[in-house]
């Protein structure tokens, strides 16, 4: 780095309250996204294909843990 750029490095600091709300919406990730994807799997939708309805779910679950940041966004993507 430049001596430049080692002055405005940017440093993120969390608060402590930040921190609880982020370990919360984690963990409600691992617990919201099961309970979507069986909410939507068993949902009856008569004007979608077999193939889109389980997508459909599937991708509820992957949004669900985008949001809440429960998985690495890598992985979600796999």
């Amino acid at each position: 780095m430049t001596k430049i750029e080692e002055e405005f490095e940017i440093k993120e600091v969390v608060s402590e309250k930040e921190a609880r709300f982020e370990g919360w919406r984690n963990r409600a990730g691992f617990f919201l996204a099961p309970f979507i994807f069986l909410l939507i799997w068993l949902m009856p939708m008569p004007s979608l294909k077999p193939e889109a309805h389980s997508l459909a779910a599937v991708i509820s679950v992957v949004i669900i843990l985008w949001i809440c940041e429960s998985l690495p966004m890598p992985f979600c993507t796999i």
